[in-house]
């Protein structure tokens, strides 16, 4: 009965303490849109992309961009972080521009996502 007592109590605390946990986090959705020059990218080329979020959404913080498939190009300086990265294109094709970031969280949420067009 002692036994049954501890493991009932011990599971209780167990789901007190992860539904505390679960309910901290902030679930917003974040937006906002990749701006970038209505030029031509082409293989080498550089392009300034620049991130724009709403204003509730201004406290975004530690903004990291992606860029699938990877060998479709680069970010400069190498990763690229923040409001603006410099997309460098390396291999002709579509490729997808993701950007990530933090708020009121723990974890990194998407923001938003773009498509490129690199020709030869």
């Amino acid at each position: 009965m002692k036994k049954t007592f501890h493991a009932t109590l011990s599971i209780g605390i167990l789901a007190v303490f992860l539904g505390t946990f679960a309910g901290s986090c902030d679930h917003t959705v974040l937006q906002g849109e990749i701006h970038s020059p209505d030029a031509e990218l082409r293989v080498g080329e550089q392009v300034l992309l620049e991130l724009h979020v709403p204003e509730e959404q201004k406290d975004i913080h530690n903004e990291y961009w992606l860029v699938t498939p990877q060998d479709a190009g680069s970010f400069l300086p190498e990763g690229g972080s923040g409001r603006c990265a410099l997309f460098m294109a390396l291999k002709p094709g579509t490729c997808t521009v993701k950007v990530r970031g933090f708020f009121r969280q723990t974890n990194p949420q998407p923001i938003t996502s773009m498509e490129l067009t690199i020709h030869p």
